[in-house]
């Protein structure tokens, strides 16, 4: 389940659903095979009859796809019990129709139509117990599957019994895999949605110990200082009261207690935001196999200079902000190329080059005969692309094909 995400949860909560969803909306079309087959054989079927059995059987489709998506909900399981009185008075109803306006008997050929009420009860059983089957436990789908065997064999009593010495092995076959498969595929998603969930509980819990870290270090470098200054200018103001010179002094060393802290507090803040782009690198690489897209990192930061290590830091952090917030991306490559080796295309000789791509692009890649397009820059992108320019460093943006790729260059050398 490595790379699990949202986009992998929706999907495989729609293939559960629409799983489930099919076995029912093939009980009209079952039903509807066997009253076409016993047309064709010459069976009666008085009309009027046919039809409320068709809306019976309708009612009781829908009353099992309710009870299917309410079962798959991600709320409380006893919620999708809510859908159980429609569902079983529709069952209740739709049964006394088949009994009323089924015959017993029909064509010989094939099987299940020579025996109707048997197979028409067979196959509501089937959509019944498969709508119960996502949530309720084992041995009340066994007990189902016991009574509506039992049914099955009562409404044929009096008529071709042989009948159902064919029907009641595959049907019970049918059934057990029909159960078997759904609760694996229910367990799947519920294994999907616990890993989701696990995901957004580490994301909040690094978020978490990230803010304690700065609150441990804001306390040692901020709260002594101001301790400090709290009872020296505490002391200054007592020794005014009486007249004492020595409050200036203590004054003079509030002073400087304040401005020592407050050099301990810039230098505080420029180590956070001093940037390691090797470190900017493997964070993108650990953030982006999180939300569970594809990620290639190439290349080393080994010699590049403090100013290039902050400015390509800041791109990799916003290029893969965007892939996360904004793209539907599930891969991408991040490629820092050193001075001298090999570049992006309109990158010079002796510049550091970073090439950040995609394929979570969702333009139209209409370009004017080369399926390439320029990307007009949000406010992210335009601050990178001010913030390089000093440095003499470009930034650029295409799409082409559904891939969008950012390029960033900075010169080996700070500019004068």
């Amino acid at each position: 389940m490595e790379g699990m995400n949202g986009r992998s949860v929706r999907g495989v909560e729609g293939y559960t659903r629409w799983s489930l969803i099919s076995l029912a909306v093939g009980e009209p079309v079952l039903l509807w095979l066997l009253l076409h087959t016993l047309h064709d054989g010459g069976s009666a079927l008085a009309g009027p009859g046919v039809a409320v059995l068709a809306v019976l059987v309708l009612a009781h489709t829908a009353a099992c796809i309710h009870a299917m998506i309410a079962a798959l909900r991600r709320v409380d399981p006893d919620r999708g019990r809510r859908g159980l009185l429609p569902l079983a008075a529709t069952t209740a109803a739709v049964l006394v129709a088949v009994v009323v306006v089924l015959p017993l008997d029909g064509p010989a050929e094939p099987v299940l139509a020579s025996i109707p009420r048997a197979s028409a009860v067979a196959v509501i059983g089937l959509a019944t117990i498969g709508a119960l089957s996502a949530r309720w436990p084992m041995r009340i789908l066994a007990a189902l599957t016991v009574v509506v065997l039992a049914l099955v064999t009562l409404t044929q009593l009096g008529s071709r019994i042989g009948g159902i010495i064919y029907l009641l092995p595959a049907y019970a076959l049918v059934l057990v895999s029909m159960i078997a498969s759904f609760r694996l595929t229910v367990w799947l998603l519920e294994v999907v949605r616990e890993l989701e969930v696990s995901r957004e509980s580490h994301a909040s819990l690094a978020v978490a110990e990230e803010r304690l870290r700065i609150a441990r270090d804001i306390h040692d470098v901020v709260g002594r200082g101001l301790s400090v200054v709290a009872v020296k200018s505490e002391l200054a103001a007592t020794l005014a009261s009486r007249g004492d010179e020595r409050a200036e002094r203590e004054m003079r060393e509030v002073r400087q207690v304040a401005q020592d802290s407050l050099e301990q507090v810039r230098t505080l803040v420029s180590g956070y935001r001093a940037t390691d782009l090797g470190t900017e690198l493997a964070g993108a690489r650990a953030v982006l196999d999180a939300t569970g897209i594809r990620v290639t990192v190439t290349g080393s930061a080994d010699g590049a200079s403090p100013a290039a290590q902050d400015a390509l830091g800041a791109v990799v952090r916003e290029a893969v902000t965007n892939v996360v917030r904004h793209a539907r991306a599930t891969w991408c490559t991040l490629e820092l190329g050193a001075p001298g080796g090999r570049g992006a295309p309109g990158v010079e000789d002796g510049e550091w080059c970073l090439v950040v791509a995609n394929d979570g692009s969702r333009g139209d890649g209409a370009g004017p005969g080369t399926g390439v397009d320029a990307v007009v820059p949000g406010n992210g992108l335009r601050g990178l692309a001010e913030r390089l320019t000093p440095l003499g460093g470009t930034l650029t943006t295409t799409r082409s094909d559904g891939v969008f790729t950012l390029t960033a260059s900075v010169p080996s050398r700070e500019t004068a």
